[in-house]
């Protein structure tokens, strides 16, 4: 009997210290708008001897859990830029239900700090994102929320067409709350709404294809309408960029319309193309000097309605009929020359004229289950019609027809993308699992010199992960298992691959220095477009083919990323290491008949490049801003069919400096040669300059773009291949091209503080 009660006894001693332990769940409050702080560092105490008993960061909705917490009286800090930094004493104790205590802090805001913060990113860095605020002169400065986001370290403005993209021209995805939005949408925010903006700079795995994740968290606005436009034009040429957007809230419904139209129209370009190759024991020599006229509008509008109950669920519907039209005629000469010797002069003239319609719908739905559970669904349709017709005539000595080739072309592709996720918050981790699934459907009608041909294809793509990611105690991770299956089906082949598709992120910050090492693994499939079967002339014994037999490629992606960030200086230095298997190239090969060649599509063996990104932005002063970078990359390309190595150092310069309403933009980039595709090209080259005027709701800019000299574009075959092609452009139009632009914004709007987990939209046209 003695031995059973010392046995219980002894059992209930060991209880005894787990009953007394407390789970704490707490939230930090900004105290003017009573919504929670994220990314704020709290840590408590034992007010015995003030050693850390524990430390934390609040989630996106400024929450916080401490488990296992022993009862006593303890020193709880909370400390976030831009707030006055909160010390108070608490006692953890037992509370009268449960395990599970309650604590609700509010901060004030640090005006005099506010004052002084530029943009930084001196909050916490997580796995894949930075978070960046903005001082109050940069939110005065501002015309709209777009505005600010011209001051993001990672991002540039394409000056010409004043849209956003990433360090080397790499691809923005922007978010509001959370939810995909054109810059049209983000110009509808005032800027002192602007919260904050999260940068994915390892975007997460529902976002695979995307480089730069913008998402840009808002207080929420006040009920009404809100709008306006932005316009931007040349007056000596044809060139016209133009913009306009209105929201409409009532209650619980939102609509949202934005417009915009791109419209170019050169006639003074010139062009020279080069081919060279030996063909039956003769070398022989076609040099092309062509003066291009070429043109297009792109109308894309855009209609959103959204109903939301914000504690429960989230509907909306979006409508995109965009309306495409390309054109290009070619006048000119040359010569055609072979080591026999003889040569003969060449008289050419062509004409290319494309229309397209894609129309598309997109629906949205979100629920939340519990607290700490969301579930989103997500379907987007769209269809393609495209027509296109060409006829190009090339004459020997202004008579003799050489080749005479017209094309008629009429593609339609529908598809059809379905996406569900799920999402859990679990204290200082975040889980997510999704399946998303797209197939397209190509039907392609064309008729040339070489026949008629009806092609089909169909493409289907899955993709299932599940993923965690967090922060704890300075350590930085995220994980992601995926599967991805790929198959397509053609007249020519029937393909299936299904691959193990990972993602890894580990890293540690301390203070303001943050480094990760982030490993990536994708599939590269091909698109419809390489997959067509058409056949077209590109000279006389030189022909372009597609071919449906390709398959699938995939890339290994390995990044070491190191950032500093505080005040005055932004620093990111990105070792980058990257090998792809199977990626489609083109290359010119022997035609069967030895009567010329093709340049056909394969899958190559290898693709490897090597290469850092150093970037940097300076802010002295509020009123300057300097930065830009440089990538300087070794790439190599191992295949049966030929090979490569070359070296490329793509930059850019630029600065920004800033006297009340005025502010004064300049680019400045030095054109490098780096493989492109299947050909050597010169990056694209900048000499910009832009100054803009904001007075009250307006804003008016003019500018000079390409100064001293025409936007110049060049390319070349890889060498050792067995044609050499070389193509020189020169838009003259845009030689030293004035520009001005006016804007205006008006009007209040709202927003609702809702995260869209899911963003799917095809934009790839059968154009080919």
């Amino acid at each position: 009997m003695h031995k059973h009660l010392n046995i219980i006894a002894l059992a209930l001693l060991c209880a005894l210290p787990t009953a007394a332990q407390v789970r704490i769940k707490g939230v930090a409050i900004d105290a003017q708008t009573n919504e929670g702080i994220p990314f704020a560092t709290v840590v408590l105490r034992s007010q015995r001897d003030t050693t850390q008993v524990s430390a934390t960061i609040t989630d996106l909705n400024g929450g916080y859990m401490f488990e296992y917490m022993k009862p006593g009286p303890h020193t709880l800090e909370i400390s976030c830029l831009g707030y006055i930094a909160l010390q108070k004493r608490k006692r953890v104790g037992m509370p009268s239900v449960g395990h599970v205590l309650e604590w609700a802090d509010t901060l004030q805001v640090d005006t005099k700090q506010i004052d002084e913060v530029r943009v930084t990113g001196a909050k916490p860095q997580t796995a894949d994102r930075k978070v960046y605020t903005f001082s109050t002169v940069e939110v005065k400065q501002a015309q709209h929320g777009h505005d600010l986001l011209q001051n993001l370290p990672m991002l540039e403005t394409d000056m010409v067409s004043g849209t956003l993209r990433g360090v080397g021209g790499k691809s923005v995805l922007l978010l509001l709350n959370g939810v995909a939005a054109t810059e049209n949408e983000v110009r509808t925010i005032p800027p002192h709404k602007v919260k904050r903006t999260e940068v994915y700079d390892i975007p997460p795995a529902r976002y695979s294809g995307v480089d730069y994740v913008i998402n840009i968290v808002t207080s929420e606005l006040s009920t009404g309408v809100s709008g306006g436009f932005n316009l931007h034009s040349a007056f000596t040429t044809g060139f016209f960029d133009g913009q306009g957007y209105l929201s409409i809230v009532r209650g619980r419904h939102k609509f949202t319309a934005d417009y915009a139209v791109n419209y170019r129209n050169y006639n003074d370009v010139r062009v020279q193309d080069i081919y060279k190759y030996t063909l039956n024991d003769y070398t022989h020599s076609i040099e092309y000097n062509i003066n291009e006229h070429f043109g297009y509008i792109y109308h894309i509008p855009k209609l959103k309605y959204a109903y939301g109950n914000l504690d429960k669920q989230i509907f909306e519907v979006t409508l995109r009929p965009n309306i495409n039209t390309d054109f290009t005629h070619n006048k000119g000469d040359g010569i055609y020359t072979n080591s026999s010797p003889y040569s003969e002069q060449i008289g050419i003239e062509s004409h290319d004229d494309t229309y397209s319609v894609s129309p598309s719908v997109d629906l949205y739905y979100w629920r939340k289950l519990t607290e700490n559970d969301e579930l989103s669904v997500n379907i987007a349709t769209a269809y393609f019609d495209t027509k296109r017709n060409s006829e190009e005539r090339e004459l020997a000595n202004d008579t003799l027809p050489v080749i005479y080739d017209t094309l008629s072309l009429h593609n339609n592709k529908s598809s059809l993308i379905g996406e569900i996720a799920y999402t859990r918050n679990a204290g200082f981790m975040q889980l997510n699992a999704g399946y998303r699934s797209e197939y397209a459907l190509l039907n392609s009608n064309y008729d040339n010199i070489f026949g008629y041909t009806n092609y089909r294809s169909d493409h289907l793509q899955q993709y299932g992960y599940v993923e965690a990611t967090g922060t704890r105690r300075g350590l930085l991770f995220r994980l992601s298992l995926g599967l991805t299956h790929v198959y397509t089906k053609s007249i020519y082949d029937n393909y299936s691959k299904l691959l193990f598709t990972p993602k890894l992120v580990l890293g540690y910050t301390a203070g303001s220095h943050t480094v990760r090492l982030s490993y990536d693994f994708a599939p590269k499939p091909p698109s419809i477009n390489d997959l067509s079967s058409k056949v077209v002339y590109l000279s006389r014994h030189i022909i372009s083919r597609g071919n449906p037999l390709l398959h699938t490629g995939y890339e290994h992606v390995l990044y070491l990323m190191y950032n500093f960030n505080n005040q005055f200086v932004n620093i990111a230095i990105i070792p980058a290491y990257s090998i792809k298997k199977k990626n489609i190239m083109r290359y010119y090969e022997e035609a069967e008949t030895k009567n010329g060649f093709e340049l056909l599509r394969f899958n190559l063996d290898k693709l490897q490049s090597v290469g850092v990104v150093g970037q940097i932005n300076i802010t002295p002063i509020p009123a300057i801003r300097i930065g830009g970078y440089l990538i300087p990359e070794y790439t190599s390309v191992d295949s049966e069919k030929f090979t490569y190595k070359g070296f490329s150092l793509n930059n850019q310069l630029y600065a920004v400096f800033t006297i009340k309403s005025f502010s004064l933009f300049g680019q400045l980039s030095i054109p490098v040669k780096e493989l492109q595709g299947y050909l050597i090209s010169l990056t694209e080259p900048h000499s910009h300059l832009q100054l803009q005027y904001k007075i009250k709701k307006w804003q008016f800019k003019a500018g000079m773009l390409w100064i001293g000299a025409p936007s110049h574009y060049m390319s070349e075959s890889v060498p050792g291949q067995k044609v050499s092609y070389v193509s020189d452009r020169n838009i003259y139009n845009n030689k030293n091209m004035f520009t001005f632009g006016v804007s205006y914004h008006f009007g209040k709007g709202s927003d609702w503080d809702y995260q869209r987990k899911l963003q799917n939209e095809d934009t790839t046209a059968p154009s080919n």
